[in-house]
């Protein structure tokens, strides 16, 4: 790395105060707090008003989804606190957050209903993460509208009285602001470099190829025409 480019990431007091203000922007403070808390408090009122009981708060994460690019999970034995029992989370994806609140209530509805279902000693959700007709059976009981597909029961999306619910709950949407960037946000494109052969034809044959740089000056034995420059 040359040392304009080090300085510009890093600025140091070699580098003219006026000239870092302007590269540089104060950072304000970052947590993902206030967005788990608003998960915690939906879980606790979803419970209450569409599950119809208080269910035990699970440890409730915001994790990156990596490869499996999945919006959200449920894990029934994740986690330890000192107990000899483990206990379950249930995460939001944290590239999900920058959906909108309905979205993210629909994923919290369906780790919920994995949730209710492991309480209940439910198996609804195979290793290969195919949803049975256990998983839709506890989604319409709460009025999460369930479409089958390739991993079965598995694609939810709000009924009308869940959207009156989450209207209700009024989740805030500024815990929401901060989510994780996908890799293909920030990747960068590096330029193409420049083809330095062109393609060249005669108008009486486009068989007739010459690869050559720029400024060929070529005629044709057959037509006597000039070869013309074609895009590659």
């Amino acid at each position: 790395m040359n040392p304009e480019t080090l300085r510009y990431l890093i600025p140091t007091d070699a580098v003219n105060k006026d000239r870092s203000e302007e590269r540089f922007s104060p950072l304000e403070d970052a947590s993902l707090s206030p967005a788990i808390a608003e998960l915690e408090r939906g879980f606790r009122e979803f419970s209450r008003l569409a599950f119809k009981r208080q269910m035990p708060l699970p440890v409730i994460t915001i994790q990156t989804a990596g490869r499996k690019n999945a919006a959200g999970w449920f894990w029934k034995e994740k986690w330890q606190n000192g107990q000899p029992r483990r206990l379950p989370e249930i995460n939001i994806s944290a590239e999900y957050l920058a959906h909108d609140i309905d979205d993210i209530a629909e994923v919290l509805f369906h780790e919920m209903c994995h949730y209710a279902n492991y309480l209940d000693g439910i198996r609804d959700c195979s290793s290969s993460q195919y949803h049975n007709r256990k998983f839709k059976r506890r989604c319409e009981t709460i009025g999460l509208i369930c479409e089958k597909g390739r991993r079965g029961w598995a694609y939810t999306k709000l009924g009308p009285i869940l959207l009156q619910i989450v209207r209700q709950v009024g989740l805030k949407a500024d815990a929401f602001q901060i989510c994780r960037v996908r890799a293909a946000e920030y990747r960068l494109v590096e330029p193409q470099p420049e083809r330095r052969l062109r393609r060249w034809t005669c108008i009486c044959a486009k068989s007739k190829v010459i690869y050559a740089s720029r400024g060929l000056n070529v005629t044709c034995n057959t037509c006597f025409h000039v070869y013309t420059e074609n895009p590659l």
